[in-house]
């Protein structure tokens, strides 16, 4: 999920003065592969790149798939993930073309 819905998770727990002493699960709703992240921040960039995955670094017991349930903090706050991840990569890639950029010239972003 996109940390600025997590932060507005946290925010809801924060003010829900039932929640305290309990644990929520912060997580969006639908399970994906590494691939589809990488897959959509190369079709974002627009270039031609090639994945390769180095079979040293490749360990059959890393864990495949994860996935939450936040229907108790959706049930306590009415909290939903709003922002697609897709919106999240393409924010997050820009903010990294911003940073080189600056870097570049010898200025800083934040």
């Amino acid at each position: 999920i996109d940390v600025r819905d997590c932060v507005n998770a946290y925010y809801l727990l924060m003010i829900n003065k039932s929640s305290s002493g309990h644990v929520y699960n912060v997580c969006g709703d639908v399970l994906r592969k590494m691939s589809f992240f990488t897959d959509q921040l190369i079709e974002l960039s627009g270039l031609e790149i090639e994945k390769t995955i180095d079979p040293d670094l490749y360990r059959p017991i890393d864990i495949q798939s994860q996935n939450g349930d936040s229907t108790k903090l959706q049930e306590l706050t009415s909290w939903k993930p709003e922002i697609k991840i897709e919106q999240t990569l393409d924010d997050l890639l820009q903010y990294w073309i911003n940073k080189i950029s600056m870097n570049r010239n010898n200025t800083t972003v934040d």
